[in-house]
């Protein structure tokens, strides 16, 4: 709570509407009914203290994995600004899918977090840092965005990129490849 607390404030301080709620230390004993309950106490600490809205993520690597799993959590803390992350990266290595994506009301999910995967790694060894540039690898882009716009969600795309060899690179050359492949991503999805 301590940490959380702190990422909150920062967040808080530089005007955030969100803040991702990371369930990295539920640990083996996982209880659905606990973390539901956490995350409500979360929001009201968040709401409350901060200004802020703690917005559950979902990863791979830990206790919640899928956005099925992300949106339980969130529907069972029974509030009204609790919000989902989704990532398009994590819903394909945890492989939780895509498909469920259009049957969610975009109102679930406070940022939508955008990338790719590279082709000709096996799922179980794909980490956070073999992201790609959106439209470089194997994922189905145009037709999430196209689910995405199903939704009604209406909010920011953020582009989530952890791969050190972008790192090596000029940043601002970087963040320009980034919005220009994401760009061309949508103009392939007509949304």
């Amino acid at each position: 709570l301590k940490v959380t607390r702190e990422r909150m404030r920062m967040a808080s301080d530089i005007g955030c509407e969100f803040v991702q709620a990371i369930p990295n230390k539920v640990g083996d004993n996982y209880d659905h009914a606990f973390v539901s309950q956490c995350y409500r106490e979360l929001l009201e600490i968040g709401i409350n203290e901060y200004g802020v809205k703690p917005a559950l993520v979902f990863v791979k690597m830990f206790p919640i994995k899928t956005l099925g799993q992300a949106a339980a959590v969130a529907l069972d803390a029974d509030h009204p600004e609790a919000r989902i992350i989704p990532d398009v990266y994590h819903m394909y290595i945890s492989k939780g899918g895509f498909n469920s994506l259009k049957d969610l009301n975009g109102d679930l999910f406070a940022i939508f977090q955008y990338n790719d995967a590279p082709g000709g790694m096996a799922l179980a060894d794909m980490e956070d840092k073999h992201r790609v540039f959106p439209g470089d690898g194997v994922l189905p882009l145009p037709d999430i965005l196209r689910d995405l716009k199903e939704t009604g969600y209406n909010r920011c795309i953020s582009l989530e990129l952890y791969n050190p060899e972008y790192h090596t690179r000029d940043l601002l050359d970087v963040a320009r490849t980034g919005l220009e492949k994401t760009l061309v991503t949508i103009e392939k999805a007509g949304v």
